[in-house]
């Protein structure tokens, strides 16, 4: 077959055409592919942080603020959005008022890495928020995602290496703090004036913001923001849990891991000793299951208040609230019950032998007690779980406490044991 030189002018053409589709269809896909899929609105500077004037941009998107290049001011951030239309939108709505500078940024997703952090807190980009809960001495960050204020802390590579500050975080009171994953692109480390325009949202201010610096805040062991509460005509003094003994192999122990056994986050043999397995089986245990983790959120939100003499712990305070939820009564200290918890916190002696097998055998009697009312449907069976391995790690926690006082081991069970009895009597008198 022959061709004519125009046909053959016309299947060149063809050619080259076919090849400048492929190629521009290849280069939109490349584009396409590498374009962010998140974006901002950068409003410009802003001269006060008033309420009359940036109240309303909290209905859009949560709203951030960066210093400003001059130094003076700062630069007020709103995002993101997930959608360039939309945030043109905004953006064009913005220029119509009080910014006329505005414009869309793209935020560099590819530019950022995978890490984990540690979620302390979750809110609506409008709610009220407390931040002298989060003056940890360590740097805080927001997440910049639609609708959602998270609150977090620690940027780690890898699951593993956030878990110990974790643990710190939880006897400080953040029962309900998890690990999460997220792209550091997306991460906004607070400052004052994040917290300033927080506050002005709302017509009373809560933490304070002088103390409050992009450096990490105020010591994590920061006044209480309500005062102590008067228990049985005493006021009572903030206490720290102790850390745990990772060495030292005990009973206590040994019978934490079998329960946690039980819920499914430790898979090994026994051995009595708290390591970080132990460790990561317990919290992972009050995370994921959701009776532990409802009872953490009701400890959280009074997690503020300083009680003393050793009700301040974390853990204490989740084996009272299960505690109240099983007896349906409220704690209260008598008398009698503060003196005992004073004289164990301030100035420990030696159980005597028939002390000591007093309150031995009234936790054997409640434990089966309290078994007898779960085989009878009279407490629920996730409940009576939940306490039986949360007084276990209260149990650790008191003997160590005694230990760094001086007490030989059997003596610590003893006076942990004692302890416990003085915190749950009143909700268990009868038992």
């Amino acid at each position: 077959m022959c061709y004519s030189i125009n046909q053959a002018n016309i299947f060149t053409m063809n050619i080259l055409r076919t090849l400048i589709i492929v190629l521009a269809l290849s280069t939109w896909t490349s584009l396409n592919a590498q374009s962010p899929a998140h974006y901002v609105v950068q409003l410009g500077s802003v001269e006060s942080l008033v309420a009359a004037d940036l109240t309303h941009l909290s209905d859009i998107a949560n709203v951030y603020f960066e210093p400003s290049t001059n130094g003076a001011n700062h630069d007020a951030v709103l995002g993101t959005f997930d959608n360039l239309q939309k945030a043109e939108a905004v953006t064009q709505n913005m220029q119509r008022k009080n910014f006329p500078k505005a414009y869309v940024a793209p935020l560099p997703i590819q530019k950022g890495k995978e890490v984990y952090v540690i979620q302390l807190a979750s809110y609506k980009n409008d709610d009220q928020i407390d931040w002298d809960r989060f003056q940890l001495n360590k740097k805080v960050f927001t997440t910049m995602e639609q609708g959602v204020f998270k609150i977090v802390t620690g940027i780690f590579p890898d699951y593993a290496s956030a878990l110990p500050l974790q643990n710190e975080l939880y006897q400080h009171g953040f029962t309900t703090s998890e690990v999460i994953r997220v792209n550091s692109i997306f991460l906004h480390e607070v400052n004052n004036a994040d917290i300033t325009y927080q506050q002005s949202l709302h017509t009373r201010g809560l933490g304070s913001v002088s103390e409050f610096t992009a450096k990490g805040g105020a010591s994590i062991s920061r006044p209480a923001e309500v005062a102590p509460p008067i228990v049985g005509r005493v006021a009572l003094s903030k206490s720290i849990a102790p850390n745990i003994n990772e060495d030292l192999a005990r009973n206590a122990v040994k019978n934490l891991q079998s329960i946690l056994a039980v819920y499914g986050t430790f898979n090994a043999e026994p051995n009595g000793r708290y390591g970080a397995k132990t460790a990561n089986a317990y919290y992972a245990a009050v995370q994921l299951n959701p009776t532990l983790k409802e009872f953490g959120l009701s400890v959280e939100k009074n997690a503020h208040i300083s009680s003393g003499y050793f009700t301040d712990w974390s853990d204490v305070q989740l084996l009272l609230a299960i505690s109240e939820n099983i007896s349906g009564q409220k704690i209260s200290f008598v008398d009698s019950e503060l003196k005992a918890l004073i004289s164990l916190y301030t100035k420990p002696k030696e159980l005597g032998s028939a002390d000591a097998l007093m309150v031995k055998e009234w936790m054997i009697k409640m434990n089966t007690q309290l078994q007898m009312r779960k085989s009878t449907n009279k407490i629920e069976e996730e409940t009576h779980k939940a306490y039986m391995l949360v007084s276990a790690k209260v149990q650790i926690l008191l003997e160590d406490y005694y230990l760094d006082k001086g007490f030989p081991l059997e003596q610590s069970t003893n006076l942990a044991k004692a302890t416990m009895y003085a915190l749950l009597v009143g909700n268990h008198s009868t038992i």
